[in-house]
């Protein structure tokens, strides 16, 4: 059926080239120029797209991302639709996912699938430990629907985002018929202010319930001493059973984010690739080791791409706290 995939998906792929120049123009200035006119992160929109382009074809279904999506003036998910019509056909006639929209394939990932495969890889480890945990917190919130797909009684959903962010994404879900009015909302600035002590002001958060902590996309912006700040906060103030599942970055992937044209396109919105780690050789040692210095414990980690000659350029990690 791959086969199949291909011998539809090319030649009507090649036919819509020439449509999909002006779709693709709106969609890249409604991520980065429209973002950057509001002040708010252009990668955020990113990372929604490539979740509403995982309920497209089947490999997540999310209607809280489909929902705000089409809602966001930042976004163009009819644009990105079309552009993605030949594959969409292709899908249906043969049940098969392209090639950058596909689950997790042991370690021979490639980095244009990172959206979809590190989302997977965070839903499971958020399904392994919910039943023990009375608060979700989302740190670096960003567009994320999670408090709404994970919702269960006696759970808390806790978002924390810098405060532009999310007052942008707050005032977007008033529009919504989704009811978000059981989300918490913390404004925090991980580069400056201390995390435990804004969650504590705000009164939703339980010191004394287990927590899983979700930190995605977030440790490659901040410097080293920032992301070992916080994870002495979480391992100092969270009680046993405590879970972080965040992800971590080769330096392989941090050059992506210096040459040119991702350079320019992350300076139009004051985003900037700053930590990683050399995964080349030796990766899981190398993760454990920086995890048990901030007196923590790695219980499980999943590297993309750990195939590679180059080794993986990322990691979903699950941080006993």
């Amino acid at each position: 059926m791959t086969t199949l995939f291909y011998l539809i998906y090319i030649p009507l792929q090649i036919l819509w080239i020439p449509l999909s120049i002006i779709p693709l123009i709106v969609a890249f200035r409604q991520q980065v120029t429209v973002s950057k006119k509001m002040g708010v992160s252009q990668t955020a929109i990113e990372i929604v797209t490539g979740r509403y382009q995982m309920d497209l074809f089947g490999l997540r279904v999310d209607p809280y991302t489909v929902s705000l999506i089409k809602a966001l003036p930042n976004a163009a998910p009819k644009s990105v639709a079309f552009i993605l019509y030949p594959m969409l056909i292709a899908h249906k006639a043969t049940k098969v996912n392209p090639f950058y929209m596909r689950p997790p394939s042991g370690g021979h990932e490639n980095i244009s699938e990172m959206v979809p495969v590190r989302t997977i890889c965070i839903d499971e480890l958020i399904h392994k430990n919910l039943p023990q945990a009375k608060q979700l917190i989302t740190l670096g919130a960003g567009m994320d629907t999670r408090s709404l797909l994970f919702q269960r009684d006696g759970l808390t959903a806790i978002e924390v985002d810098q405060e532009v962010n999310q007052n942008f994404k707050r005032e977007i879900l008033k529009t919504l018929p989704d009811d978000y009015s059981s989300v918490t909302y913390v404004a925090v600035d991980f580069s400056k202010d201390d995390l435990f002590r804004e969650l504590e002001k705000n009164g939703a958060f339980d010191a004394s319930g287990v927590s899983i902590y979700l930190w995605e996309g977030v440790t490659l912006y901040l410097s080293e001493e920032n992301v070992r700040h916080t994870l002495r906060e979480l391992s100092h103030k969270s009680v046993s059973g405590s879970r972080l599942i965040c992800d971590f970055y080769a330096n392989r992937f941090l050059k992506i984010g210096k040459n040119s044209f991702t350079q320019s396109t992350l300076d139009k919105t004051g985003e900037a690739f700053a930590f990683g780690f050399d995964f080349s050789s030796d990766w899981e040692n190398t993760l454990r080791q920086f995890v048990e210095s901030e007196g923590l414990t790695l219980e499980s980690a999943y590297f993309m791409g750990s195939e590679s000659k180059k080794g993986p350029f990322m990691s979903v990690a699950e941080i006993r706290l």
